[in-house]
C-alpha cells in the first residue's frame, strides 16, 4: 500500500508542471494524435510526390519515404506523450514538422502558385 501511495505522489509531482501550463496538454494531444495517426504518412507521402512531379515512379518511392516518415512521426508522438509534463523542447514546441500529418509544410513564396 505504501508503495502505491509513493508511486502516485511521484506521478502527481511529475505532472505538476503540466497542471500549471496549458501548452503541456497541447503537447499531450499532439503526441497522442501523431502516435495514433503516424501510419497515415504511408498514404500521404506518395500523393505529395506524385502531385509535385506527376511521375508514377516518384509516387512509388513515396511509399518508402512514407513508411520512414510514418515511423518517425509515431516515435515522435510516443516521445511527446511520455514527456508532456516537461517543457522540453523549449515552450513545449513540436519536435517534428509539420505538427500533424495532414498539415502542409511551410512553403517559400517562390513555391506558392495561384491556380486559376
Amino acid at each position: 500500500m505504501f508503495r502505491k501511495i509513493i508511486s502516485l505522489c511521484l506521478v502527481l509531482i511529475t505532472a505538476l508542471p503540466a497542471l500549471v501550463h496549458a501548452d503541456a496538454f497541447e503537447k499531450l494531444g499532439r503526441g497522442a494524435t501523431n502516435t495514433v495517426l503516424g501510419w497515415t504518412e504511408v498514404f500521404i507521402e506518395p500523393g505529395k510526390r506524385f502531385d509535385k512531379n506527376h511521375n508514377v515512379a516518384e509516387g512509388m518511392t513515396g511509399v518508402g519515404v512514407g513508411i520512414v516518415k510514418g515511423l518517425t512521426r509515431t516515435m515522435a508522438g510516443v516521445y511527446e506523450v511520455i514527456s508532456f509534463p516537461f517543457p522540453v523542447p523549449e515552450d513545449y514546441d513540436s519536435i517534428i514538422e509539420p505538427e500533424f500529418p495532414w498539415k502542409p509544410q511551410i512553403q517559400g513564396i517562390e513555391d506558392i502558385r495561384v491556380k486559376r
